[in-house]
């Protein structure tokens, strides 16, 4: 009998290993459609089934395992006749997939609702029928799924076999033999048990002690609970904290060449520390691409559309915190390429880069494309734009900015895949709270543009340290273009009576910071002034002082506050004060509408 903390041991590992096992098997469907590989492809689903029964058998989620037998069963035939495999038999086996991962989510404790798969398990039992399967299906919530004997031979060649068994009972340190494959699951389980604890070795998932051809080569990975991760990180930042705090102190005793070394070492130390921690963050896009191809070809095959999917950059490493964030924004443009952009046939094109220390996504589609004009007609409608302005006055990009503004679509024809004007307000919001942008292109009958530029993380920020209104604030050095001298700034009005000052060849909008946050009364001119660009437009906010150049550990702060006043988040300077960071992009919006709207006096 099975003690309870192993058998609870073997389950998380069975979970754990189960979600790698259903990215195996969504990858392996989605390019089965290429054509290539097939019969290789479905083997390797059929290994994957075939291990997920019998591991989810052999823990005890009978459920489970009754419902892969199902859908083995499927798979048996469809190995043997490759050729009836059609997108509808694809289709029904994905949503097996989703089931699967529903499932796993549940018993995780990361998803509330159990699942429900009656309609599939019928769909299954139909498809069984209809393909003429001799064998007898079974219930699919037995508590007692048949068994099957495993032996050599079953599912692959004697030999094999044979070196499978010799790598588990290598990687394991146990000696199962040939002999114990005639045990049933639950035996051979325990025979691992027994092993292990007269071995006294760590307890490996059950389903890899069970031979079968899905086993690869040990690796010389290890696997790491997320949450450490992000504990690690978390002692990193406040390490530099610290280090920012020693620093300062070591300002003061320049004639010390001793601290000044070690101090010198301990900073390249921690700098080294932080960029290797933060590739353990890191991890390639390939699931999240995964997602991305799945999505394009069920909305393809929902609207009867012949579209190609083109992926490049898989294999770019992004911080794990953001992937799940930037999922949905991703998914919203793609399924609006696919409605609106593609007309009946066409191509889609998903590119990841790393460019410097930015990420940028590039959405591309060779449809229909956004009319410009018809946009900023709707802009007018909406009262976006000033009733006697021109469509000259914007840049292009400025002007497709709008179709990302709440309620904003000029769809002639609302569909449940798009077009009901929500959604791409929510990715440009998700999008600038990742202290990414979005930049938007398009040519009538050419096709549209999406590209999303974001940080490699959100964990730590490079700023420049500013003061205004006995308050520490920290601006993203990328928004920051310039530093200029305030004392001689000439402010004046425009016809609109916003303030404004000549900066090179343009007249642009100026506010002080204090007066953008609303912490002071009146616009007033600074002995400083920091040129922002956002979304293709300058602005000039006014500050007391510049500090420095810092480096700063980001902290969540009220999203009340984040959202009303134009402050991102919050962090611990050097001299260990709370430094609020900018979202500069609120700020300007900010000094337009204080402008606009609210008394000011007359500047001189």
């Amino acid at each position: 009998m099975i003690d309870d903390e192993f058998l609870e041991e073997l389950r998380r590992e069975f979970l754990a290993e189960g979600a790698s096992l259903l990215d195996l098997w969504e990858e392996s469907f989605l390019k089965l459609e290429t054509g290539h590989n097939r019969s290789e492809e479905i083997s390797t689903i059929f290994r994957v089934a075939h291990s997920f029964k019998g591991g989810s058998s052999a823990v005890g989620y009978q459920d489970l395992a009754a419902f892969a037998h199902s859908v083995e069963d499927l798979l048996s035939i469809i190995k043997l006749s490759p050729d009836i495999l059609n997108a509808e038999l694809v289709s029904l086996l994905l949503k097996c997939g989703d089931a699967f991962k529903q499932k796993i989510s549940f018993l995780n404790g990361q998803d509330s609702k159990d699942w429900e798969i009656t309609v599939l398990a019928f769909d299954i039992n139909d498809r069984l029928l209809m393909l003429g399967d001799d064998k007898e299906t079974i219930p699919l919530f037995s508590e007692s799924p048949k068994e099957e004997e495993i032996c050599p031979g079953s599912t692959s060649e004697d030999d094999e076999w044979q070196k499978v068994l010799k790598e588990t009972n290598e990687r394991l340190g146990i000696q199962l033999t040939e002999e114990h494959l005639s045990l049933s699951e639950d035996e051979i389980v325990q025979e691992i048990s027994k092993q292990k604890q007269t071995l006294q070795a760590p307890v490996e998932l059950v389903k890899s002690a069970i031979p079968t051809p899905i086993q690869t080569k040990q690796s010389v990975s290890v696997k790491v609970d997320a949450s450490k991760i992000d504990k690690i990180m978390n002692l990193v930042g406040e390490l530099v904290i610290n280090k920012s705090q020693l620093a300062n102190r070591v300002e003061q005793h320049k004639d010390d060449l001793l601290l000044e070394a070690t101090f010198s070492l301990l900073e390249k130390t921690i700098r080294e520390l932080q960029d290797e921690t933060l590739g353990m963050r890191m991890i390639s896009m390939k699931n999240l691409f995964m997602k991305c191809q799945r999505a394009v070809r069920d909305v393809s095959l929902k609207l009867d559309k012949k579209i190609e999917f083109i992926q490049n950059g898989e294999e770019v490493e992004i911080d794990r915190s953001m992937v799940e964030l930037i999922t949905d924004p991703l998914l919203h443009i793609l399924r609006n390429s696919a409605d609106h952009g593609i007309a009946k046939e066409g191509v889609i094109t998903l590119k990841a880069e790393h460019i410097g220390s930015k990420i940028v996504l590039t959405i591309q589609d060779n449809g229909r494309g956004i009319d410009i004009d018809r946009v900023f007609r709707k802009a007018r409608e909406n009262q976006l734009v000033p009733q006697n302005s021109n469509i000259s006055d914007y840049t292009t990009n400025e002007i497709f900015q709008f179709i990302m503004m709440p309620g904003f679509s000029t769809a002639e024809k609302v569909t449940d895949v798009s077009g009901r004007g929500v959604g791409l307000d929510v990715v440009k919001t998700t999008i600038e709270q990742l202290n990414g942008k979005i930049e938007i292109d398009s040519t009538i009958n050419k096709g549209t543009k999406f590209k999303l530029i974001l940080p490699l993380t959100t964990s730590i920020q490079e700023g420049l340290h500013v003061k205004s209104h006995n308050g520490s604030y920290v601006f993203p050095t990328e928004k920051v273009l310039e530093i200029l001298a305030g004392d001689k700034l000439n402010l004046l009005k425009d016809p609109n009576s916003l303030v404004m000052f000549k900066y090179r060849n343009l007249i642009i909008p100026y506010a002080s910071l204090d007066y953008a946050l609303g912490v002071a009364a009146d616009i007033t001119a600074k002995k400083m002034v920091l040129i922002l660009e956002v979304d293709g437009k300058y602005f000039g906010i006014g500050v007391d002082e510049f500090v420095s150049q810092v480096h700063v550990v980001l902290k969540p702060i009220n999203n009340i506050v984040k959202t009303s006043t134009g402050i991102s988040a919050s962090c611990i300077l050097s001299h260990g004060g709370v430094g609020f960071v900018i979202d500069t992009d609120e700020v300007c919006k900010l000094v337009i509408k204080f402008n606009q709207y609210q008394n000011r006096k007359q500047i001189a």
